[in-house]
């Protein structure tokens, strides 16, 4: 941790009412324990890029479903659109739980798996019945069942990965030929090296 952490961490205990503590290289390892809550808050604050700037809207819990059908089995949408979905306020605990409650009762699952609470970060919503909801289940649960596996086996036979190995076994190839012609052209030069 660098002096502008601490600082920062220092912070974010004074807020929350814990007394001053002044972090040294000496006692900052030491003090770690205490620390620990608070990095894990500055870790879930949300990044630039998890900021959904242009989020859609939608009316009712089954147009969100819609939406997410209709974009292949999953989607990005702001905290502040699924908030909206049911005219609640802030994003506290319990918002947060009747969220996560209505997606699972439409087959709907959320990435990150604790939902933030901040209304502009994003979340990526997925069918949990899709290829998408098994790769992440077995992820998430360290499952090995047969959807798992053939959802991963889908996934690495997909067309575009499939192209993607076309395109380098095509690289590969063509780099075996500009080696054969640069030993050729090695020749060459040696055969009129020596005329």
């Amino acid at each position: 941790m660098d002096t502008d952490e601490a600082g920062v961490v220092e912070g974010w205990m004074q807020a929350a009412g814990h007394e001053k503590y002044i972090l040294t290289e000496s006692n900052i390892y030491d003090r770690l324990y205490l620390l620990e809550p608070y990095r894990r808050l500055g870790e879930n604050m949300a990044a630039p890029d998890d900021f959904e700037s242009d989020s859609p809207e939608f009316a009712a819990w089954s147009d969100l479903d819609e939406a997410i059908k209709a974009n292949g089995g999953v989607l990005r949408v702001a905290m502040s659109a699924l908030r909206d979905i049911d005219k609640y306020g802030r994003l506290g605990v319990r918002v947060l739980t009747s969220i996560h409650d209505n997606l699972a009762d439409i087959g709907v699952g959320h990435l990150p798996f604790d939902l933030p609470n901040n209304q502009h970060q994003s979340v990526v919503l997925y069918k949990v019945s899709s290829e998408a909801g098994a790769v992440i289940a077995a992820v998430r649960n360290g499952s090995s069942t047969g959807d798992a596996e053939s959802a991963l086996r889908r996934l690495n036979t997909s067309d575009a990965v499939q192209a993607e190995k076309a395109k380098d076994a095509k690289l590969a190839d063509l780099a075996d030929k500009v080696d054969d012609l640069e030993k050729l052209l090695v020749s060459f030069r040696t055969i009129f090296a020596e005329d």
